[in-house]
């Protein structure tokens, strides 16, 4: 019957809408004083009187929405990881030497886009990213610096300026090979298993444009003046 097709289709809606974080609908399911107040018949009542019994039910309200990436994961591209300075040693017993050997390995993909991101956060909490990027044919270079909320952790913030040099290179419409720096063994890590235990959206955001681009990443010890 109609009816029934109709309170299906509402009840699957109700449960996308509340499961899902920041739903543009997710105010038509929460109650307010016009519900109690109103005089409704039949149909005309509100959505959220519709269906607030359905969805206050434990084995509803224990439905977590999961959004599947663009790419299926099968047809990511092999990640392409320069993790050799890690056998170079530690920066607190020979930084000098480890700067130089950053600076060769940046010299090293000199005929490349080079891309250095980083995220931190300072003595009072505040989170924030930056990305460098140097294309070889220009000799200057574009900067940009976000701040983040700062609930978000540095592993995250991490991952975040990843994803956006990479919607950087985009925009700009960079092509060729692009080389990406970062001092994050946290973040190589997620990208390397294709998961994240905080935020998995982000590592899938990131796989979703390096089916468009030809990026080599570069793991580098911090603060080595490259």
């Amino acid at each position: 019957p109609l009816n029934l097709r109709r309170r299906r289709l509402q009840f699957n809606y109700g449960i996308q809408a509340v499961q899902t974080p920041g739903h543009v609908a997710s105010s038509v399911f929460v109650d307010n004083w016009q519900n109690s107040y109103g005089k409704f018949k039949g149909n005309g009542r509100p959505t959220y009187l519709k269906t607030e019994e359905f969805l206050r039910r434990k084995e509803i309200a224990d439905i977590r929405i999961v959004r599947l990436p663009e790419h299926p994961p099968w047809r990511y591209p092999p990640l392409c990881v320069d993790c050799d300075l890690r056998e170079a040693g530690r920066k607190k017993d020979n930084a000098d030497w480890l700067s130089m050997l950053a600076n060769e390995k940046a010299a090293n993909y000199g005929e490349t886009c080079l891309i250095f991101t980083d995220a931190s956060k300072d003595a009072e909490n505040n989170t924030g990213i930056g990305v460098v990027i140097q294309h070889p044919d220009r000799q200057d270079y574009l900067s940009f610096d976000y701040r983040l909320d700062n609930d978000l952790s540095v592993h995250c913030g991490e991952l975040v300026a990843i994803r956006t040099a990479l919607e950087k290179v985009i925009e700009l419409d960079i092509q060729g090979m692009v080389t990406l720096f970062t001092d994050s063994q946290s973040a190589l890590a997620s990208l390397q298993s294709l998961e994240s235990n905080t935020r998995q959206d982000i590592v899938d955001s990131i796989f979703n444009m390096l089916v468009r681009l030809n990026v080599t990443f570069v793991w580098i010890s911090s603060h080595l003046g490259v």
